[in-house]
């Protein structure tokens, strides 16, 4: 039997002093009895385990020689829970009683500035004790030496961390900051995040290597000076930590912004330990607290004060929430005894502990964050994920933005800005301060203001003020002052809203704009803002404003660099609560139109405004597509906005749709057009006329609710603006496009000076709409240098023969379509030396001549072997090219300036000619006007022409300079316009009804003519082409009828579109069926009643009604009000009186 020694014995006594509970110990029933006699004693390292107590117990009692009585029929462990149940223990219970027994320091010894009560420690950890309030100074001893040290104030801190900090363990303090309604399993305070964090706002001690407060002299350098920064503060919740900092109610404070840029630098460190009170991290968690709060980061770095409205240091679950905070483990080295007597007593001590403060190790080898190690203790099991979850809504590891917003949205609150309507036209925001869906290109230039002042050096084109709730303080508030004017292609606001450039030249720092800090400032064109000198020369430019950061180019008041205050609309990571106002009344501005999103796919939305001054609408929306969309299997749904009115009976609708704008990526399936809907339901019945964004005008209903959609087929692809006609006429619905009356005709011919990129005069009178370059249907001049050319309306083609209808005047038409079927190719009939010949009209001096091969897949190489001669006025033949050897697109031959009246090509070989277009050009000529020009055929009364700009980025300003002359039919100029002074998507020239048979174009050299459309109009009403019609018994006779749009964007919202609507009238040829005849006729007043209209041989819209009996001279007067001499006898059966003239 072994008997403890003296020493052991000594410990025993000293032990049991301390565990008297141990000696009343009762034995509990053992299954075996224990093979080692009397008493042992157990020195162990690390954590107190039952398979560690069984290690110890075996490597150092019963495994030892003469220890156990031999033979023995169990093994150590059995035997040790043997003699622990001879104790009235187990192994679990006596690892419990080791960490019991453990003795804790108070933490009062930690500060030494007052008793148990905490009452210092209190005030510290809520940042209100005198070290936190302090600072070192100079001014208090008439000798200049410094008081208030903190070094010395806290030398206390220093002594208890190189000594009681690394060697004991010390008790957790009994405070609010660290208590919640959480208890630890023994019944103790915790936290119930099983964490902590102190955040500081403040640094009071130089030279430590922390922070930014500067030595020398405290009182100047160390007042109000910041510690290193290491997260964002998001906001402070008041009720969290309310029962340490004794703030009542439920407050929210909102940190928008990052350190300089937001709250300034802010530094939070905390710590976490696991549930188990056994657990290392659980029973050293008050030195760690000690070690992060008071020794490293008041004592080592001098930070101190909290954030407003917060604790200092407390639960994680009382703190602010923030973006990250560094973190601290203690890592730890333990030694303790077990001395079991031979009275089955049992005492236990500590023989050396040592802990270490290091960085945190947490998941995915992110270290000193308590995030990522928090993560880790829930991998490891010692948190739950209810705790890791808590602290994650506090400590966000992703940014304050969704964190911020979901506390805003639980607490019901937006940010936002008051504006004052009698000042300010609110058109566009994002986040917490959108208002509505925005307004579009048009409809916010239109919403610009010009100043009025009586100094011409005062001008202004309107004021625009952007307000940003989480800005910088500079940043919050800043306007605008644009210093020229906004062209109406010029899309400024998408510009700030969407784009990073400088609006392609049209908004230039400096030249077009200005920034200023208040109103007054903008008005009176003073305080400019500054930018920082990014061109490194040292003057002020337009080049110093950072068009990367719309609006406002990352400029200042002061002219200090300032980034991260830009807001995309489309960039979730930049400023998300930003507002834009235009400096006009509401009240003096557009007009709100009601709208309705439909929405089959929640992307829908968008804002209506009118011009009262014009009638023309501006509809600005998003919306996925009216077509057919499978929503999961059971229904088909619209996505669009709709602006309607409710309508029963027959009805009209007509409006203009143009000048369509979207800021990105254009899509060809958009849809603006007149709508008739039976309901607002997604899947609802309809009848639609939409003009698409390329696919031109298409005509589509949906017969029945719930099921697909059908269309005819569209009509015009490219086409961007027309006339749309809507009818209901009982059961059928009839769609029309419509234009107002053109002079061009068949007859029509193009021609151009000179044609340069194969942009040909005919394609500005090709009707296919398309505005781009790259789509050949855009002509093209040469500029001051050119060849012009010699095929004049005098020319005349013939050939030895034709077949396929293939004409010798094809060639010479100005068409340049390349295919057999365009009906724009020659086509002779293949009988040896076939030839085709143009007749100049007179002798000319030929340079070139250019001939455009016929390009079906069948025929490229049906030229080949053909050659070009020159015939002068006898016919004779004075040049002639080589044969041509090879398939060409297009050949170009080279003469050295012959004279000579025909063009002759041949084909000796059998072959037939078939060409697309022939030109002859003359000599090279310098410095000459550019003009393009149209032959109507006729003389014509000419009231307006539109001419549809190139809108390639690159060349949307090559027109500028143009102006267009209308030319009798001897071609004497007969009118003659101002030159174009900007760029714009479309010129509209008006006349006095100006007699004449051509129109040119003449752009003054060096300039170019590039345009991509040209119409002619006559004075009178629209004309109207019949699309389709559908008979739709099933739309019922209460439906709505009027505006819709979508912007194509099938699977988001995507950006927005701008359609304009001029003309829209439901007024013009219907009248609602109850409508009292005195709105209709007002000389009757009897009741008559509107049935709808009918067509007559002239296709004029009757109108019919039905009463009483008209007098001859009221039916006459109904009619003449009307502007028609008679009305119809029947309209779909009803017999009504009858008007004759």
């Amino acid at each position: 039997m072994k008997v403890p020694s003296s020493a052991d014995g000594a410990a025993l006594a000293l032990a049991l002093a301390f565990s008297p509970r141990l000696a009343l110990a009762q034995p509990v029933e053992v299954e075996v009895e224990p093979c080692v006699p009397g008493g042992f004693a157990l020195r162990l390292e690390g954590r107190c385990t039952p398979s560690s107590l069984v290690e110890a117990y075996d490597s150092q009692v019963f495994s030892a020689t003469g220890q156990a009585d031999a033979p023995c029929a169990h093994d150590a462990a059995s035997d040790l829970e043997a003699k622990l149940g001879l104790a009235g223990t187990t192994s679990e219970g006596l690892c419990k009683q080791v960490y019991d027994d453990q003795e804790e320091v108070p933490y009062h010894e930690a500060f030494r500035r007052g008793g148990a009560d905490l009452h210092f420690e209190r005030m510290f950890y809520n940042g209100k004790a005198d070290w936190q309030e302090e600072i070192e100074t100079i001014y208090e001893r008439e000798d200049g030496r410094s008081t208030s040290i903190l070094k010395e104030d806290a030398e206390m801190v220093r002594a208890f961390h190189d000594g009681t900090a690394q060697g004991k363990r010390v008790a957790w303090p009994d405070l609010p900051n660290f208590r919640s309604s959480s208890t630890d399993a023994e019944g103790n305070p915790t936290c119930e995040t099983s964490a902590a964090m102190c955040c500081w706002t403040k640094d009071r001690q130089a030279n430590d290597g922390n922070g930014n407060c500067a030595s020398d002299t405290y009182d100047e350098n160390c007042v109000d000076k910041d510690p290193a920064d290491n997260t964002d503060l998001c906001y402070v919740d008041v009720s969290r930590g309310s029962n340490s900092t004794g703030i009542e109610g439920d407050d929210m404070i909102v940190f928008p912004g990052d350190n300089g840029q937001g709250e300034g630098s802010i530094h939070c460190h905390g710590m976490a330990w696991g549930n188990d009170v056994a657990d290392h991290t659980a029973r050293y968690k008050a030195n760690n607290l000690f070690y992060v709060s008071a020794y490293d980061h008041m004592y080592v770095r001098g930070y101190v004060k909290n954030v407003p409205g917060a604790p200092m240091c407390g639960c994680v679950e009382q703190m602010p929430t923030v973006s990250r905070s560094d973190c601290t483990q203690v890592d730890l080295t333990e030694k303790y005894e077990i001395i079991y007597d031979a009275d089955a007593q049992i005492a236990t001590r500590f023989t050396e502990v040592h802990v270490d403060f290091n960085a945190c190790r947490g998941i995915n080898n992110r270290n000193n964050d308590l995030y990522a190690y928090m993560a880790r203790l829930y991998y490891e099991d010692k948190v739950t994920a209810d705790q890791w979850g808590q602290l994650g809504r506090i400590i966000t590891d992703a940014g304050c933005d969704s964190a911020t917003k979901y506390e805003l949205d639980k607490r019901g609150l937006t940010p936002g800005y008051d504006h004052d309507t009698s000042v300010w036209t609110n058109v566009a925001g994002r986040d917490g301060m959108k208002l509505h869906d925005g307004y579009g290109h048009r409809g916010f230039n239109l919403s610009l203001r010009p100043g009025s002042t009586p100094s011409r050096d005062n001008l202004h084109f309107g004021i625009i003020f952007r307000a940003c709730s989480d800005c910088i303080s500079s940043h919050k508030k800043i306007y605008y002052r644009r210093r020229t004017s906004v062209s109406d292609d010029h899309a400024l606001l998408w510009n700030f809203l969407y784009h990073r450039d400088d609006g392609h030249g049209r908004n230039i720092y400096l030249r077009d704009f200005t920034l200023h800090s208040t109103l007054e400032d903008a008005l009176q064109d003073r305080n400019k803002w500054k930018c920082p000198d990014r061109n490194g020369n040292g003057v002020e430019d337009a080049g110093d404003f950072h068009v990367d950061s719309p609006f406002y180019g990352e400029c200042s008041p002061n002219g200090h660099r300032v980034t991260h205050q830009r807001s995309l609309f489309d960039h979730g990571g930049d400023k998300l609560n930003v507002a834009y106002y235009v400096y006009k009344p509401e009240d003096e501005g557009l007009e709100y139109l009601p709208s309705t999103p439909v929405r089959g796919r929640e992307s829908a939305g968008g804002t209506i405004l009118r011009d009262p001054a014009t009638g023309t609408i501006y509809m600005t929306g998003y919306g996925g597509d009216v077509w057919n969309w499978d929503h999961l299997g059971r229904t088909y749904f619209d996505d669009f906005l709709y602006h309607s009115e409710p309508a029963e009976g027959d009805h009209t609708v007509i409006a203009r749709v143009s000048r369509r704008s979207t800021p990105k990526h254009d899509q060809p399936w958009q849809k603006s057009g007149l709508m008739m809907r039976k309901s607002l339901e997604p899947n609802s019945a309809h009848a639609s006329v939409f003009v698409t964004g390329s696919e031109g005008i298409c005509f589509q209903v949906r017969k029945q609710d719930g099921s697909r959609s059908e269309g005819a087929s569209c009509r015009k692809r490219g086409i961007q603006d027309t006339w749309l006609k809507l009818e209901k006429r009982m059961d059928e619905y009839i769609a029309y496009m419509g234009s107002e009356p053109s002079l061009i005709t068949s007859q029509a011919k193009a021609t151009q000076d000179s044609t340069c990129w194969d942009g040909y005069a005919s394609r500005a009178v090709d009707g296919r709409y398309q505005t781009d370059f790259g789509s050949n249907s855009v002509t093209h001049t040469c500029g001051p240098s050119y060849h012009p050319s010699l095929i004049t309306s005098q020319a005349v083609a013939a050939q030895s023969s034709t077949c396929w209808e293939g004409d010798a005047s094809r060639a010479i038409d100005g068409g340049t379509a390349v295919v057999y079927t365009s009906n724009s190719v020659t086509h002779t009939c293949g009988e040896p030396n076939d030839w085709w010949k143009v007749d100049l009209g007179s002798e000319q001096v030929v340079a070139k001549v250019e001939v455009l091969n016929r390009w079906d897949d069948c025929c490229r190489d049906v030229n080949i072997g053909a050659h070009v001669e020159i015939l002068d006025a006898n016919e004779a033949v004075v040049a002639t090219s080589a044969p041509i050897v090879d398939v060409q697109y297009k050949y170009t031959f080279d003469f050295a300036d012959v004279t000579g009246r025909y063009v002759r090509i041949v084909q000796p070989g059998g072959k037939s000619i078939q060409l697309a277009e022939v030109d002859v050009l003359a000599p090279l000529v310098e410095d000459a006007d550019n003009w393009w020009k149209l032959d109507l055929g006729f003389v014509g009364t000419i009231a307006k022409v539109e001419v549809i700009n190139r809108r390639d980025e690159c060349c949307r300003d090559r027109n500028v300079g143009a102006y267009l002359e209308i030319l009798d039919e001897s071609e004497e100029v007969v009118e003659t316009t101002a030159p174009i002074a900007e760029v714009a998507d479309k010129y509209t020239f008006t006349f006095g009804d100006v007699p004449g048979r051509y129109v040119r174009i003449v752009h003054p050299a060096p300039g170019t003519v590039q345009i991509a459309e040209v119409h002619v109009f006559a004075p009178g009403e629209i004309e109207w082409t019949k699309i389709h019609s559908y008979d739709l018994p099933d739309l019922g006779e209460t439906y709505g009828i009027g505006l819709a749009m979508t912007s194509g964007y099938n699977s988001w919202g995507g950006y927005p579109v701008e359609s304009v609507f001029e003309g829209y009238d439901m007024d013009r040829f219907h009248f609602p069926s109850a409508a009292p005849s005195v709105s209709i006729m007002p000389t009757i007043d009897r009741g008559y009643r509107y049935v709808g209209c009918y067509k007559d041989a002239e296709c004029r819209d009757l109108p019919v009604f039905v009463g009483a009996e008209l007098s001859h001279d009221e039916c006459y007067q109904a009619c003449a009000d009307r502007g028609y001499g008679k009305i119809v006898q029947k309209c779909l059966g009803i017999l009504v009186p009858m008007c004759t003239d």
